[in-house]
């Protein structure tokens, strides 16, 4: 018995040392991105409320630490009308934007330097991590994002393949069959905002869309470099939303 109460007490005491030995930070902030388009001069816009998730880890004895970022939500759908939609995706192929570190990006010129004298001493690099993503999460006021998210639409809404890229620059060359005549890209705005409900519009415009989780647009279960539609191919579920 006295063996098995010993045993039982070295367990504790590794566990309790385990959560000593590691240190974690963690922040969680909503974001909400907002397009407005004009159709013939009139302005019409959607957005998305997306969470977004960062956490530092590390070692209690270590100077350094790790960690990573998520983001929860969807793509923005802005509703051109007559069955036309206009979709802002949470990701791209190139990894270009990226809806867990675009807030980061858009607003690096508010966050703290790894120079400044705060961060001095040997926890310095943990305690620049830890205020960077403190920070991050109390800013306030909209810009537009450091990158251009990709923007699409399709040709038939009810056929995934169809997916085509959107040119800001160049709105109508993806529409050549639309029934409007003139279609401009009047503002992209990204803000970090107090906690509310995410959004939850793209399910009921892309009704096909659960079928396609581990599947490309263009039916293929994998990315390949013989893909006939090399766009539609490049693309998942995910890209519109992550659950």
């Amino acid at each position: 018995m006295r063996r098995i109460f010993v045993g039982l007490a070295f367990v504790a005491a590794l566990v309790l040392g385990a959560c000593d030995f590691f240190i974690s930070a963690k922040a969680t902030f909503y974001q909400r991105l907002t397009v407005v388009v004009a159709v013939d001069g009139r302005e019409v816009s959607g957005s998305s409320v997306q969470k977004v998730r960062y956490s530092r880890e590390k070692a209690s004895l270590s100077p350094q630490g790790g960690g990573g970022s998520t983001a929860k939500g969807e793509a923005v759908v802005v509703d051109l009308g007559q069955g036309r939609y206009l979709f802002a995706m949470m990701s791209d192929p190139q990894g270009a934007f990226r809806a867990d570190m675009i807030a980061a990006e858009t607003f690096k010129d508010l966050l703290p330097e790894r120079g400044e004298a705060r961060f001095k001493g040997e926890n310095g690099l943990w305690e620049y991590q830890k205020a960077w993503i403190n920070e991050l999460a109390a800013i306030r006021g909209a810009r537009r994002p450091a990158h251009m998210p990709l923007l699409v639409t399709f040709r038939d809404i009810t056929k995934p393949e169809t997916v085509t890229a959107v040119d800001p620059d160049n709105m109508m060359a993806a529409f050549p069959d639309a029934p409007f005549s003139s279609l401009e890209l009047k503002s992209v705005a990204l803000e970090i905002i107090d906690e509310a409900p995410l959004t939850e519009k793209v399910e009921s415009v892309l009704g096909w869309l659960n079928e396609y989780r581990n599947f490309m647009l263009d039916g293929n279960r994998y990315r390949t470099a013989d893909a006939e539609n090399q766009f539609s191919n490049s693309l998942t579920a995910r890209f519109f939303q992550s659950l």
